[in-house]
């Protein structure tokens, strides 16, 4: 239910877009982690959901002033029949579903969402496309957005891969990290993360430059 509100939201929101008169891009600095930071590891390592098929997992959390990066283990048998393209590259499958039917997401998509009291946001949004199309989001809005660099593996009939998820607004109190991955059979999925923890090591980040 989850996701299928906020693939609702984002196909509406992509659909009814249009590109604001002189409106600036979205700042290509607010879609990753800052470059000048070297930002303070969380360790988690929790097994967040798992099926006969695959698993998906939280290493870790690196904490930045303005945001946090949240990375991913997930697995699954080869012989689940997932596209090896797609599942080593979860964002690939996003795109699929933008530039192809809007009225459902690809099943092959690892599907992220952060829920809490002062934030909700997934990677069901495709901010490259809105930005591409000149459409202005404002800066301080919560977003979610898959990194490009995943690793992937696979070895003794298991595909691995790790992905990294740039949360652009880290919310107050505790908050839900959501997964859900219909392909591999996992359905949706909660691991509870505290944002005023992590808020609290962004401030300890260091600077490089």
């Amino acid at each position: 239910m989850f996701f299928d509100e906020a693939f609702i939201a984002a196909t509406a929101r992509l659909e009814s877009a249009t590109a604001e008169v002189d409106a600036p891009l979205i700042p290509q600095a607010l879609m990753v982690p800052p470059h000048n930071e070297i930002g303070s590891y969380l360790p988690q390592e929790k097994v967040i959901s798992a099926s006969l098929d695959g698993a998906v997992a939280i290493l870790g959390v690196r904490a930045f002033r303005n945001g946090c990066l949240i990375e991913l283990n997930a697995a699954l048998r080869t012989a689940s029949g997932l596209g090896a393209s797609i599942a080593i590259s979860p964002e690939r499958a996003l795109e699929v579903a933008v530039q192809g039917d809007l009225s459902e997401v690809h099943p092959e998509l690892l599907r992220v969402g952060i829920d809490g009291d002062s934030v909700r946001a997934t990677n069901l949004l495709n901010y490259g496309r809105l930005r591409h199309e000149g459409v202005l989001v404002p800066s301080d809005e919560p977003r979610l957005v898959g990194l490009s660099g995943t690793l992937g593996s696979i070895q003794d009939g298991v595909m691995q891969f790790r992905q990294g998820y740039w949360l652009r607004v880290v919310p107050t109190g505790e908050f839900d990290l959501v997964t859900e991955w219909p392909a591999a059979g996992i359905d949706e999925s909660r691991a509870r993360l505290s944002g005023n923890e992590i808020r609290a090591a962004g401030q300890r980040s260091k600077l490089l430059l």
